[in-house]
């Protein structure tokens, strides 16, 4: 399993102040069966799935467990998981939920919902 840990959030500001922030680490989850995807190796990370009992479960879901907690950290600058409720804590609780169903969606949708966040002037908290 990836190392998912809040240092995987690697953020650059660029000229004019926008800023760009990538998440590395992820993209872990193997095709089912495939010869190069083991499964009985130790698990790893400081952010992992509690759902989650061996890597041979290891799938989509559970890298947006991590990636909730990386945004969260994005949002605010801290460790602890956003408890507001403004858009950026709901978008938080869905993929930190204990439910599968609540938290398992595509990352092409969470993206969309980060996009679609509005933005703080500068110095404004996110």
């Amino acid at each position: 399993m990836g190392k998912n840990r809040l240092q995987n959030a690697l953020v650059k500001t660029l000229d004019g102040g926008a800023v760009v922030v990538k998440l590395s680490g992820f993209g872990l989850v193997k095709e089912k069966g495939s010869e190069y995807s083991r499964t009985n190796t130790e698990m790893l990370g400081a952010i992992r799935d509690p759902l989650l009992s061996s890597f041979k479960e290891y799938d989509v879901c559970n890298e947006i467990y991590a990636i909730g907690h990386i945004l969260s950290y994005i949002f605010t600058g801290r460790g602890a998981l956003v408890s507001g409720d403004d858009e950026e804590s709901r978008i938080v609780r869905k993929r930190t939920a204990r439910d599968v169903v609540d938290k398992c969606q595509s990352v092409l949708e969470l993206i969309k919902e980060v996009e679609r966040l509005e933005v703080n002037p500068a110095g404004a908290p996110a």
